[in-house]
């Protein structure tokens, strides 16, 4: 064992031994082997993070361990069977942490915002018991391949997706959504609606991509110094001039697939992974993606909008888009206007096995309240 407050080699294969010998057991999750192994790796993961100057396990441990890619790889290995323990040992602390990024005294949960920005409680946050709770956060942890906060953040936005009141779903049918996007979405690469033959997602993402790159840019020159004049900012106004007076789409934007498409089945369509017959009866009803912009980048985004609707006598109220880091789409057909949208679902409309008007977007801040997992990143 190691006998001081350091990483030495034999705590290390210690924890290496007990891996193997798990691995050859029957049930290796559950044996006493890997429950050893378990404990032997947040034992390790404290002695670096004690030591360690870094803000995160990942690179205290590949640090003490050699900072190698091999050393890299096993503190991979290491810190994944350290967060295992913390979960096996805690699922109820799991829960309790992502309750409060739910909803909490400082008004600051998932729900607590939501009610704020939208004026009312369109969620129920009693949806789910806390026995459902510990089920669907044990369940993400077989999953995903995530831990500590970010760990957190997952399990809060599947529970806040499966809790808003007029879409309730239910504790087992979120849990077989978790398995499709897992095992279905992320391991074949592309949502409901495309396949590999005539319905290829990376061809529905050129386009897409090819058709906003080429519309998006709504403003003009005069519009940028309309909105440079009125700032009092000159760290801003030079991102401006080096980001957006010469925009480029795909540097400042981001597009991912979000909605019921990356979790539900779309009937007909064949599955690579698992069986259809295990998710017939919860269909997507549209397609959905984000357009989603930095901080900094949709600030701006809502200056140039709002100069730009302020010349043009466009009604709109930008406050509220700012708040939320959230333009839906009709906020979008009033800015680029009804063609822009009804273009680019003429473009896509063969190339994705949903009907026209089923397909929709929105603009949305990352790390905003809209901006929620999970999520499937394009493909160009």
């Amino acid at each position: 064992m190691c006998t001081s407050e350091t990483l030495a080699p034999a705590g290390v294969k210690i924890f290496l031994n007990l891996l193997q010998l798990a691995c050859l057991t029957v049930n290796a999750g559950d044996g006493i082997a890997s429950l050893a192994a378990k404990r032997q790796a947040r034992r390790l993961v404290e002695i670096a993070d004690s030591n360690g100057s870094n803000s995160n396990s990942i690179d205290n441990l590949s640090h003490a361990l050699g900072s190698s890619n091999a050393a890299e790889e096993t503190a991979h290995t290491i810190l994944q069977f350290a967060d295992s323990a913390s979960q096996f040992q805690s699922l109820n602390t799991i829960v309790d942490r992502v309750r409060i990024l739910l909803t909490n005294k400082g008004n600051t949960g998932l729900f607590d915002v939501s009610k704020k920005l939208l004026g009312s409680l369109q969620f129920t946050p009693t949806n789910y018991s806390s026995s459902d709770m510990i089920e669907i956060v044990s369940h993400l942890n077989t999953k995903a391949d995530v831990f500590g906060p970010a760990f957190d953040k997952l399990c809060s936005h599947f529970l806040f997706i499966g809790s808003k009141t007029d879409k309730l779903i239910s504790k087992d049918r979120l849990i077989k959504q978790i398995t499709f996007f897992y095992d279905e979405i992320l391991k074949r690469g592309y949502p409901s609606g495309f396949n590999k033959t005539d319905k290829i997602f990376e061809v529905f993402c050129g386009k897409t991509k090819t058709y906003f790159s080429n519309k998006f840019k709504f403003w003009n020159d005069d519009i940028i110094d309309d909105v440079i004049s009125t700032l009092n900012d000159n760290n801003l106004t030079q991102y401006i001039d080096d980001n957006w007076l010469n925009f480029n789409f795909a540097n400042r934007i981001e597009l991912i697939v979000q909605g019921s498409a990356i979790r539900k089945y779309k009937s007909g369509e064949v599955l690579e992974h698992l069986n259809p017959n295990d998710f017939l009866l919860d269909a997507p009803g549209d397609f959905e993606f984000a357009l989603k912009l930095k901080p900094k980048d949709f600030e701006i985004f809502t200056y140039i909008a709002r100069q730009y609707a302020k010349e043009k006598n466009l009604t709109f109220n930008f406050q509220n888009v700012s708040s939320k880091g959230f333009m839906k789409l009709d906020g979008i057909e009033k800015l680029f206007g009804k063609e822009f949208v009804k273009q680019f679902r003429q473009t896509v409309r063969n190339d994705i096995n949903f009907l026209s008007e089923d397909i929709n977007f929105a603009i949305v801040k990352e790390g905003g309240p809209y901006d929620l997992e999970p999520f499937l990143k394009f493909k160009y």
